[in-house]
């Protein structure tokens, strides 16, 4: 039996043991090391490894090591190894390894291995491992020797919101989207990225994101048809795992449009007559209209109205009125859509408006008064209006007269003699017709001259 006055460190990855006593050594003293996985994140591996050694100049007989599993943790018993020795116990709890540590019969290492995996519905931030060993006692007391190993679980996890100004827009119009992503783990997060897998586009990036902290930005577009997009964010973990996340938003395009037409009936016109217009305002879009309107800004007046108007549907509607002058009138149409955007069209439509007319005069003149007689007649036909007239002169007497071409504001001038005429009275009447492209015009004189008798 040999007297020592023993002191010691013995060391693992986040403890240390000093063991200073005076003992009796009766089997050697065994150096113990434990060392872990250091840092896991939630639900992941831990590996322990405890490594005794016989640095002592006999053969260690007896020694059991003992390892108490964590709680928080799964073990699946059979998930252990060790180099020599066998385990005696082997359970969710804890494991018992038996066996030789060698020096003077050779290998004086004994290396043992334990897998176990974090359980997520502990919430761990720390996981904590014990181990100890003994040996045969003899009539002196030998110390239980024992280490400890200390495992950091981080939770990395990130949130993404993606919201967006407007869930319906008018086709072309901007809107913008706001990204959030923000820590909502107990570790910084590294190389922060948010996409827009719609706009393929990055919207944002950070190297660092710590706890609590957000990365925010926009992105402004506009939008050409009904958009769903999904925006993602990816980050990593110091232990280089991945956190991502993901958002979706939706925003309907709308196409509001309306189409206005205006027909009349006659693109000419004699002053004073009645011409009918025809207004056809149509919901030429892809949603809903409210509060169409139809006017007409050269007759002052609002045409047609209606409160909604459905994709495809018409509001017609017709205005008759007489025109006394060219007329040129601009129509439109206004309407709102669900966002109550003005939508608008306009139609344009011209009337040219003639004045035709004629004017015949007839006189006469008894060149030679006494019988047998001579009269002449003087007809004067007169175009007083603004468009040319073909023109047809008829006399009682005499039929037609003349035919032709006069212009605007022309006239013509036809004299008629009548010979070897008896006394009496000669009334002759004599009508002018004028055709103009819209119809005809007409005026009619008469003219009396007298034959007497000589004495």
């Amino acid at each position: 039996m040999i007297r020592a006055d023993y002191s010691e460190t013995v060391s693992g990855a986040e403890s240390s043991l000093v063991i200073s006593d005076t003992i009796y050594v009766v089997h050697p003293i065994l150096d113990l090391e434990k060392v872990c996985t250091e840092m896991i994140t939630e639900g992941g591996d831990i590996l322990y490894e405890i490594i005794l050694i016989n640095n002592w100049h006999i053969d260690a007989e007896g020694v059991e090591v003992t390892d108490y599993i964590p709680e928080g943790v799964f073990y699946t018993p059979g998930n252990a190894s060790a180099t020599s020795g066998s385990f005696i116990v082997d359970n969710s709890t804890h494991l018992v390894w038996s066996g030789i540590i060698g020096n003077v019969t050779g290998v004086n290492t004994v290396n043992i291995t334990i897998h176990v995996t974090d359980d997520p519905a502990f919430l761990n931030d720390t996981i904590t491992n014990r181990v100890e060993y003994t040996s045969i006692p003899s009539e002196s007391y030998i110390i239980r020797p024992f280490d400890t190993c200390i495992t950091t679980v981080i939770h990395p996890d990130i949130s993404l919101t993606m919201e967006v100004d407007a869930d319906k827009a008018v086709s072309g119009t901007n809107v913008t989207y706001t990204y959030n992503a923000t820590n909502i783990g107990d570790t910084t997060l590294f190389n922060v990225e948010i996409w827009d897998d719609a706009f393929g586009v990055m919207i944002a990036s950070v190297a660092e994101l710590a706890p609590g902290d957000s990365l925010v930005d926009t992105y402004m577009i506009a939008l050409t048809e009904e958009t769903t997009n999904i925006a993602n964010v990816t980050a990593f973990d110091q232990l280089e795992n991945t956190v991502e996340d993901e958002a979706t938003a939706t925003v309907d395009v709308i196409n509001p449009d309306i189409s206005l037409t205006m027909e009349v009936d006659a693109d000419k016109a004699v002053s004073g007559t009645n011409v009918t217009y025809t207004y056809n305002a149509t919901n030429i879009g892809d949603t809903t209209l409210f509060n169409v309107e139809i006017w007409d800004d050269a007759f002052g007046v609002m045409i047609a109205s209606v409160a909604e108007l459905a994709p495809g549907d018409s509001l017609v509607d017709t205005y008759m009125i007489a025109l006394t002058e060219e007329t040129t009138n601009i129509a439109n149409v206004t309407a709102f859509d669900q966002l109550e955007n003005t939508v608008e069209d306009e139609a344009t439509a011209t009337v040219d408006v003639i004045n035709p007319a004629i004017s015949v005069i007839k006189t006469c003149e008894a060149t030679e008064a006494f019988e047998p007689g001579t009269i002449e007649w003087n007809v004067t036909v007169m175009n007083t209006g603004d468009v040319d007239l073909d023109v047809t002169v008829t006399d009682s007497q005499h039929g037609i007269i003349f035919e032709g071409i006069i212009a605007a504001g022309d006239s013509e001038a036809i004299i008629i003699t009548d010979t070897d005429l008896t006394a009496g009275t000669y009334v002759n009447e004599v009508t002018a017709e004028g055709i103009h492209q819209l119809g005809t015009v007409n005026d009619t004189d008469v003219a009396t001259c007298e034959i007497q008798v000589e004495f």
